[in-house]
């Protein structure tokens, strides 16, 4: 048996499940971000004691500081893939609607938010970022699904590789990695 080929797919394995994970993750919080829900005005009253109709800015809070998590988790995961390169470069393009939110991109392509900046921005801002249909968010999720799919043929690929020697002899290592990440 070859063990370095056998470590070489179980990594890679490990690699292609840590992105397929991650990009569904980014995809679903997207998913999320789109919600008419999350977007509806709630009628708040005021100290003063009067009321206006407010988006709940803790509620897009949450759903954004997800979404840049799991955008960053996926950067982790993908390396320099293409499709990630892509998707970095359209964070760089909505990078001024993005920094009136309190979000930056660091040196390592990482989103950064700022609370303070995200909560005292205009909810529609918010909106227009993540909710629209050609939105930032929703071509990250596009990405995101793009990703996810390669990652998902590759984990199929690599489930079926290096069970057999070149000699037809059964690769015990190889099965006991593959059974460890299945």
């Amino acid at each position: 048996t070859d063990n370095s080929s056998a470590t070489t797919i179980s990594s890679q394995k490990i690699n292609a499940t840590k992105t397929k994970d991650a990009s569904k993750a980014v995809v679903n919080d997207a998913t999320d971000l789109r919600k008419t829900s999350l977007w509806q005005k709630k009628s708040v009253t005021n100290e003063d004691g009067t009321t206006e109709n407010k988006y709940d800015a803790d509620a897009i809070y949450k759903a954004v500081s997800a979404f840049v998590k799991d955008y960053n988790s996926m950067i982790d995961a993908t390396g320099v893939l293409r499709t990630a390169s892509n998707m970095v470069n359209t964070t760089k393009a909505n990078s001024k609607v993005l920094k009136e939110l309190g979000i930056s991109v660091d040196s390592n392509n990482k989103l950064v938010i700022d609370k303070d900046t995200f909560m005292a921005a205009d909810m529609s801002v918010a909106k227009s970022a993540f909710a629209g249909a050609g939105s930032f968010g929703q071509s990250v999720a596009n990405s995101a699904a793009s990703i996810y799919s390669s990652s998902a043929t590759t984990l199929a690929k690599l489930q079926t590789q290096n069970l057999y020697g070149s000699d037809g002899s059964y690769s015990y290592v190889s099965a006991s990695v593959y059974n460890q990440f299945t």
